[in-house]
């Protein structure tokens, strides 16, 4: 695709194909693409703790977000919160997206079943609003605590299913941080923790997983009861809400 548009004779810095992608003259589907592509290898190529060289938030004004024809694939994370993909590797499983706590009403699967594990570690970017990191303790017990490991499987992002392991654990707060617009926070793998935001805020973040030589699997931890829970992830969640969000996005950061 790069041959049809530049030909292969002449070779491109990624500084230069990114300003040959955004000039306003050649602005067609593709070129959109590839500017958010571009912008998006920016930011995950940043080493753990190196500052980014271009704020967050232009990097999502000048990513095409409201672009009907090159919409970011989108879900709704069963913790409340709207992921806008800019960036996925179906091959490493490393992602960038964009994370969004509406004000007012969401939709959560269930606050029974809130601390969790990730698979990879991440860094994440306040860039609108603030949110508080909880981090926990998780370790499994021989008595009944009431709360077992449920094993997070996912489908595609259409839908996630969490299997209950049969693990009893217990959990304790460890560190409670809040973060404001501005900052970043980082997460290992295997770290539990849980997210908390305002219902009557609105909040927006930059999320990278990283890839890890050895991932882990991810776990939540919930009521001892069930066997399975299971969230449908993209029912309503269609072209115009999407459009809708990235529209108000945008308004929020400018």
């Amino acid at each position: 695709m790069l041959e049809k548009h530049y030909g292969t004779a002449e070779q491109y810095d990624r500084a230069a194909l990114l300003q040959n992608a955004l000039d306003p003259g050649k602005q067609t589907p593709f070129h959109r693409l590839l500017a958010r592509a571009l912008l998006a290898e920016e930011v995950i190529s940043l080493k753990p703790n190196e500052p980014e060289s271009r704020s967050l938030s232009s990097v999502c004004q000048m990513a095409g977000l409201t672009d009907r024809d090159i919409q970011p694939n989108s879900f709704r994370n069963p913790l409340g919160f709207l992921v806008f993909n800019l960036f996925f590797n179906r091959e490493t499983l490393e992602r960038m997206s964009v994370h969004i706590w509406e004000d007012g009403f969401r939709v959560v699967q269930s606050e029974d079943l809130q601390v969790h594990s990730h698979r990879f570690p991440f860094r994440s970017w306040i860039l609108r609003g603030e949110l508080t990191n909880e981090v926990y303790d998780v370790r499994p017990t021989e008595r009944d605590s009431g709360q077992k490991l449920f094993r997070i499987v996912y489908d595609q992002f259409r839908q996630s299913e969490l299997n209950n392991t049969g693990t009893s654990v217990e959990y304790a707060l460890a560190q409670r941080r809040t973060f404001h617009q501005g900052a970043t926070y980082f997460m290992g793998t295997g770290e539990y923790h849980h997210t908390e935001v305002p219902q009557q805020d609105y909040t927006v973040t930059v999320f990278h997983t990283q890839t890890s030589a050895s991932p882990s699997t991810p776990y939540v931890v919930g009521p001892s009861a069930e066997a399975l829970y299971s969230f449908d992830r993209v029912t309503g969640l269609d072209s115009d809400v999407v459009a809708g969000s990235m529209t108000r996005l945008l308004s929020k950061l400018s």
